[in-house]
């Protein structure tokens, strides 16, 4: 048939086999190739399918411009319980619900010091003065 001579049709090759066809038995594929009806297949349905695109960001905003009237609620070791000691994360010392994770600010034991001597605080290598055993040096 595709040696004949049809009056409005013409022979043509198929782009994926490369056999002699009349146009009029030619089909477009999905990929724009014109292919004989062997070669011809639809196109995947999952080609047509598109996700919803994500809505990215938050429901609401605040405006960037600051007042200068921001307040914060600080609350006191008085109030916590909560001390420059037992916020250390040094087994021991480090309080349930004071100590905060990674911290410790090289400051001795309570049994070391005594309750008149102070210890100036994240200053590492210092010495304190202990009043039964003279001064011990921490590293």
């Amino acid at each position: 048939m595709q040696d004949r001579a049809i009056i409005g049709d013409y022979n043509l090759r198929c782009d994926s086999c490369g056999r002699k066809i009349k146009a009029s038995q030619a089909k477009k594929r999905w990929d724009g190739f014109w292919v004989c009806p062997e070669d011809w297949e639809p196109r995947h349905i999952l080609d047509y399918y598109h996700a919803r695109k994500d809505q990215i960001g938050v429901p609401w905003t605040r405006d960037q411009q600051r007042s200068g009237t921001e307040t914060f609620d600080v609350q006191s070791p008085a109030t916590t319980g909560c001390t420059t000691f037992n916020k250390q994360a040094v087994a021991g010392i480090g309080v349930a619900g004071c100590a905060i994770a990674g911290l410790d600010v090289n400051l001795p034991a309570l049994e070391a010091l005594s309750s008149d001597d102070t210890a100036p605080l994240g200053i590492p290598d210092s010495t304190f003065p202990i009043p039964s055993e003279g001064v011990v040096t921490r590293a």
